[in-house]
């Protein structure tokens, strides 16, 4: 078995230089139950796939549908003192924004095996896999309050994670009807920063 998809995702988030990108994904299994030299125990074990699988994916979730475009903060009576017995119409400088800002990159790959054994009324999986996420939208780095505005946020932040999952079902059916089934499911992942914009 295999399965390729290529895709190429544009954004009306970011500036033009930075819309497009291209994220492609694979995958591969080998059911060594449909074997010839695996007859004699089909009757035991039904499925058993080897698989593994490599992708990549991008993230455009921002703030706000443009972060590109500085906008002038604007609050209607705003201000702290009085003119004519009310308070007048403020405005804000607005912050800076980043000409870079792109897409967050995920690319993730995952080695697993698939069985079905007893006419698949056992059935189970176990995969281990790494996502290491790239150009996360981190913090905004600081500069001098001499600046008098926002800093703006930019693709400055890595984020690796590592897990494992383990998935064990059992189903049946009894003589008088009742179809009934129980799930067990045991994982575990630790996620690790390596890089962040935290200079001394």
């Amino acid at each position: 078995l295999f399965e390729a998809n290529l895709r190429y995702d544009g954004s009306s988030r970011f500036l033009r230089e930075n819309r497009w990108n291209f994220f492609p994904s694979f995958s591969a299994g080998w059911n060594i139950a449909r074997e010839k030299f695996w007859e004699p125990l089909t009757d035991y074990v039904n499925t058993l796939k080897l698989r593994a699988s490599w992708g990549q994916l991008g993230n455009q979730n921002t703030d706000n549908w443009y972060p590109f475009y500085p906008t002038i903060g604007f609050s209607s009576q705003g201000g702290n003192w009085l003119i004519n017995g009310a308070k007048p119409n403020t405005a804000s400088q607005p912050g800076l924004v980043s000409s870079t800002l792109t897409w967050e990159k995920s690319r993730t790959w995952e080695i697993g095996l698939d069985w079905g054994a007893f006419n698949n009324r056992l059935t189970g999986s176990f995969g281990y896999y790494q996502r290491k996420t790239f150009d996360m939208v981190g913090p905004a780095p600081e500069l001098p309050a001499l600046l008098g505005t926002a800093v703006p946020k930019t693709n400055n932040t890595d984020l690796r994670t590592t897990g494992w999952e383990l998935p064990i079902g059992w189903r049946d059916h009894l003589e008088n009807g009742l179809n009934y089934g129980v799930t067990f499911d045991v994982s575990d992942a630790h996620a690790k920063v390596t890089r962040y914009p935290n200079n001394p």
